[in-house]
């Protein structure tokens, strides 16, 4: 008579499955093993090769990533390099980010110039996109500090640039835990879409205008009814700041 043994807590059936379909990892350790005794030179040669090609794997994946940097390098450069030729109405002087006020980068970060190389308060930060990313708030002799675009103590005439109706873009503290910023202000008619773009005004001439904020993310209704504004997602990469512009003098057209 033959005796069918199966593992405690399980059905029949449901061993058989398991037996059948999902082979224990201990036999392929065991084929693995039975390999390495059976030929043991023919083994150790596997398992170098083994090796070598896990190696020129990796070495190939890091040459892939090294070599993207380094386009992705020389794009950013190359618009640096046409930034002042395509744009003469701004004086420009380039400036490189070495830190952040209190680690908040969302709200400041600090630039290597200052005084010396003609920065004050007040001037428009950019990068080589002519996106915006804050205001020179504070002034030393070699160094500066810029609020962000998004700090809830700023505020820049801006106007949507498809139909140029002007409004108020401003930080806002909810919409800062978002790095966000808000639109708003704007004329009881404007048509604010999801995707529009926004830039400044430049109105009174205190700031250069055309220089790229953000794009409309979402648009609510005032709760006073009156108009509507709209969170802006910030056409910067804060966490990839590294070299801008200070706009030190510009030239608007109107």
């Amino acid at each position: 008579m033959t005796t069918a043994t199966f593992l405690t807590g399980q059905a029949p059936l449901s061993g058989l499955w398991h037996t059948a379909f999902n082979p224990p990892q201990r036999g392929f350790a065991s084929i693995s093993h039975w390999v390495g005794t059976q030929n043991p030179q023919r083994h150790r040669v596997l398992s170098r090769e083994n090796r070598e090609l896990r190696a020129q794997v990796a070495e190939a994946e890091e040459r892939s990533r090294q070599n993207h940097a380094v386009l992705s390098e020389n794009q950013r450069l190359r618009m640096l390099l046409n930034l002042p030729d395509r744009n003469r109405s701004l004086s420009l002087t380039d400036v490189n980010v070495i830190g952040f006020n209190g680690g908040n980068f969302a709200r400041h970060f600090i630039i290597d110039s200052g005084q010396n190389d003609g920065i004050e308060v007040g001037m428009a930060v950019i990068n080589e996109q002519k996106h915006l990313a804050g205001i020179v708030s504070q002034v030393d002799s070699r160094w500066a500090t810029v609020q962000a675009v998004i700090d809830t103590h700023l505020s820049i005439g801006a106007m949507l640039d498809h139909s140029r109706a002007n409004g108020v873009a401003t930080g806002h503290f909810n919409d800062m835990q978002e790095n966000m910023l808000r639109l708003e202000h704007m004329p009881d008619d404007a048509e604010l879409n999801i995707g529009d773009v926004v830039v400044t005004s430049g109105i009174n001439n205190t700031f250069p205008e055309g220089l790229v904020i953000g794009t409309v993310a979402a648009v609510q209704p005032n709760q006073n009814g009156l108009g509507d504004f709209a969170h802006i997602t910030p056409a910067i990469e804060f966490a990839e700041l590294r070299y801008l512009f200070v706009v030190t003098d510009f030239e608007n057209e109107r």
